[in-house]
């Protein structure tokens, strides 16, 4: 090896202040690189390459309910997402499923996706929520209506890891989510 080269890899072993500031700056060079990352998979506009996590993860999914009181259609988010004035069931339903398959978000920023779209109910279990534990991270197709009523449908939207079926209720002429489970 040439002097030159042999300075380099020695200079972090000299001293333990040394090895220890190299590897700090290793760490830090680490976490930059993770954050990069995980802000490249948050891009609305690219794809997420995060693993699709196992199917034991459905767990964290609420069962299909239908409360007994009627409520209120919720307001317009101002964060830019869909709310729940689209006309049909099956676009709120790939909506919805598209802000819910976003474990990498903050809570906060999550909850002020999906809370929009969903009825008084289901929203008080959204924000019990914790959206690490949603199984999916994209949507796969537009959704297939199953069954529709007047003011209640079944929609079943493919997502990466595994088809979900989106419970929907119509209050006062729009469609809010009232649930969402695994599909059989």
């Amino acid at each position: 090896m040439t002097p030159a080269r042999e300075v380099w890899w020695r200079w972090p072993l000299w001293s333990w202040p040394r090895l220890g500031a190299t590897a700090m700056a290793l760490v830090v060079l680490l976490f930059v690189v993770g954050r990069v990352q995980a802000w490249s998979n948050a891009d609305p506009a690219s794809p997420a390459s995060a693993s699709s996590p196992s199917p034991s993860a459905h767990s964290a999914l609420p069962t299909l309910s239908t409360p007994a009181t009627p409520e209120p259609a919720q307001s317009p988010s101002a964060s830019g997402m869909p709310s729940a004035a689209p006309s049909d069931a099956r676009s709120v339903a790939r909506a919805f499923v598209a802000a819910w398959a976003r474990p990498y978000d903050k809570p906060e920023i999550w909850l002020s996706r999906v809370r929009p779209m969903a009825s008084e109910p289901f929203g008080q279990q959204l924000e019990l929520t914790d959206p690490a534990r949603v199984p999916a991270t994209s949507v796969m197709d537009e959704g297939r209506v199953v069954s529709q009523e007047a003011a209640l449908a079944k929609v079943r939207v493919a997502t990466d890891n595994g088809p979900v079926m989106v419970q929907l209720k119509r209050v006062e002429g729009a469609w809010l989510v009232d649930a969402i489970a695994p599909a059989e």
